[in-house]
């Protein structure tokens, strides 16, 4: 793994994803529904390289099967990477959450 990117779409399953052109909070309201905008309190989340490399494989763009025979190499590449950045091996994210609802 040298830090490139293998192709130019993101794989999600059998296919690939690609991210909606207008944002979600748009295409509502440019439907027949209305936009209930709910905002909840943020909260912190603390990973680990284990946790991290875990949460990624349970993606499906992230899956094991994309790796093929490289698993291990990712792995040990991603670790060393990670502890690089946070030798002690432990990140915090701040996470908020936004509830777009679309109400009939």
């Amino acid at each position: 793994m040298n830090g490139k990117q293998n192709g130019k779409e993101r794989r999600a399953g059998n296919t690939t994803y690609r991210h909606p052109d207008r944002s979600y909070e748009t295409i509502i309201k440019d439907s027949d529904f209305d936009l209930e905008v709910h905002r909840l309190p943020s909260y912190q989340v603390t990973w680990t390289v284990e946790t991290i490399i875990g949460t990624l494989y349970s993606t499906s763009y992230g899956a094991k099967r994309f790796l093929g025979n490289r698993e291990k190499e990712f792995e040990t590449e991603a670790g060393e990477v990670l502890l690089s950045m946070n030798p002690a091996g432990v990140f915090k994210e701040q996470v908020g959450l936004t509830i777009k609802m679309a109400i009939k």
